[in-house]
């Protein structure tokens, strides 16, 4: 089946994770996009791997079809996945209400952290001040041993 999708599968990720001028969410646009934020990546065989939300539901199913082969334009090889900056080597994110906090702190740490994880299939980095981005990404490298 092809896929006449013309997006790539960083552009369908980003439009999940970030707004669309390229900044991290709002509380509230945290909240209306909770089921398909991207939690953590499964294998779906042949080596590659899907984004899943915190349900357990493919990131941008169809409503009505809520299995993993419903969004196959959102598969890609699980080599091009950076596991170093997930947190257990599993997790974009862990609580989910920090996300919904007033402070923009978590988002912005979930954006980066998402960029560091997924930038080999072109998510691009959130749009904040350049010190803001190299604190949190410096932060997120000594957290995973990538940098001491």
């Amino acid at each position: 089946m092809p896929n006449n999708n013309p997006w790539t599968v960083g552009e369908i990720l980003a439009a999940l994770i970030l707004r669309q001028d390229g900044r991290t969410l709002t509380p509230a646009g945290a909240h209306h996009r909770r089921h398909n934020l991207p939690h953590r990546f499964i294998n779906v065989g042949a080596g590659l791997v899907a984004p899943v939300g915190l349900d357990g539901n493919p990131c941008g199913y169809r409503p009505g079809q809520r299995d993993m082969f419903s969004v196959p334009h959102l598969h890609f090889a699980e080599n091009l996945l950076d596991r170093k900056f997930l947190i257990l080597n599993e997790f974009l994110y862990v609580d989910q209400d920090s996300l919904f906090d007033r402070s923009p702190a978590a988002r912005r740490t979930y954006a980066t952290r998402a960029h560091l994880v997924m930038r080999q299939i072109g998510l691009p980095p959130p749009k904040m001040p350049s010190n803001m981005f190299c604190r949190i990404r410096r932060a997120l490298e000594i957290e995973s041993g990538v940098a001491k």
